[in-house]
């Protein structure tokens, strides 16, 4: 698991927290009926567009697990 810093929540609609690098991160909860809910994450103050790129694969690499195991797939 990752050493993050948290830095604030609230509790079923947001988390703020510091990554391993120093960058901010903001996660957003949003309920979508009874079963489902999506997830908003913003990564911000990346050093360049390669980070960017980087970053927003890994993210994707993490949703799609959560999302597994969620689901049982």
């Amino acid at each position: 698991p990752a050493n993050i810093t948290v830095r604030g929540a609230t509790r079923y609609k947001s988390l703020r927290f510091t990554w391993t690098d120093g960058t901010p991160v903001q996660v957003s909860f949003v309920s979508k009926g009874r079963s489902k809910s999506q997830v908003a994450i913003q990564h911000g103050k990346l050093p360049d567009k390669a980070a960017v790129e980087r970053v927003k694969a890994d993210w994707a690499d993490r949703l799609d697990a959560l999302a597994g195991a969620l689901t049982g797939k």
